[in-house]
């Protein structure tokens, strides 16, 4: 098992230009200076920085065509057509 980092927090977002009456838009960020991402919502941050925390690769799971199940449906695709 993977020791569990503290590496990602979040702060609130305090961009002027992205205010508007119901925004409440937080940042995560690693070493509190690189910006990650922009979350709508104080709770989903911290689940998502908590989740990064355990996994540092965790937004980058789950993004290639076979984790997506695209191979898996052309090969359905070819097989339909050639029989």
């Amino acid at each position: 098992m993977l020791k569990k980092r503290n590496d990602f927090t979040i702060r609130p977002n305090d961009q002027p230009q992205r205010k508007t009456a119901t925004s409440d838009l937080w940042d995560i960020v690693i070493g509190r200076s690189i910006l990650i991402t922009t979350v709508k919502g104080k709770l989903e941050a911290q689940s998502l920085a908590d989740k990064l925390n355990e996994d540092s690769h965790y937004l980058y799971r789950g993004q290639t065509r076979s984790d997506k199940g695209f191979v898996k449906r052309v090969n359905k695709m070819v097989d339909s057509v050639t029989t």
